[in-house]
């Protein structure tokens, strides 16, 4: 009886393909990964209903204390003062009259502050103006027990 020589054939795995899959996973991860700009912490009100940001948007950050922050959307956000408002609106609506404006202001800061920059924005002619907030489940103050 003879046998058969065994070939030297070895298990192995394809790594030519790898850096393809590398390749396409990262690219994957950049183009679905969202940046943000605006990091400024806001206690935000609480509303039932929210719709989402419109990426690109002008962000004004108005702080507890009154401080502004303005934003053109992709760029960083930038120390301002109540009249500064209306020269920034101005510019953006100048350039692109439909621009959307994101007001995200603090549950803590005087309402007069919201006021004046809502005043701003009607005087530049801004005709898209959306409020951020915390989404407020039913049933949850989301402030914990008092």
């Amino acid at each position: 009886m003879r046998f058969r020589r065994k070939s030297n054939v070895q298990a192995g795995i394809p790594s030519a393909s790898m850096g393809d899959i590398a390749f396409l996973l990262i690219v994957f991860f950049m183009v679905t990964t969202t940046f943000s700009v605006d990091k400024s912490k806001v206690n935000l009100p609480e509303s039932f209903e929210r719709e989402a940001t419109v990426p690109g948007a002008a962000i004004i950050v108005i702080k507890e204390n009154g401080e502004l922050l303005l934003s053109e959307g992709d760029k960083n956000p930038q120390p301002a003062g109540l009249n500064d408002v209306l020269v920034f609106a101005l510019n953006l609506v100048a350039m692109q009259p439909q621009m959307q404006f994101t007001i995200k202001a603090s549950r803590d800061s005087e309402y007069r502050y919201f006021d004046r920059v809502m005043e701003q924005l009607r005087d530049a002619n801004a005709k898209n103006i959306s409020l951020l907030s915390m989404q407020k489940v039913a049933g949850h103050s989301g402030r914990g027990a008092r």
